[in-house]
């Protein structure tokens, strides 16, 4: 069974919601909530962004920061100050 057959068995899927997900982009999907689904898309702040990013291209260029920082120092600092989009740093 293909993914898209799979998704839409396991989860109820119409046929719009199934289209949707196959064209989503990176960060968008459906919420699932009492019974309906709403379109979400999921934005991190720069800053979380950073903290999570796995990409070898970006952890070079946090590493190589003009500023002379450590890629890890600025990580322990983001993470020490609480700074998430949940809380406004994001904004």
């Amino acid at each position: 069974m293909k993914q898209g057959e799979a998704a839409t068995a396991t989860f109820g899927l119409t046929e719009a919601a199934r289209r949707y997900l196959l064209g989503a982009d990176k960060g968008e999907g459906l919420f699932f909530a009492r019974g309906g689904r709403i379109p979400l898309r999921v934005v991190a702040s720069p800053a979380e962004h950073e903290l999570i990013t796995t990409a070898p291209r970006e952890l070079a260029t946090i590493s190589a920061d003009p500023a002379g920082r450590e890629g890890g120092d600025r990580r322990r600092s983001a993470r020490e100050s609480g700074t998430t989009a949940a809380n406004g740093g994001g904004r």
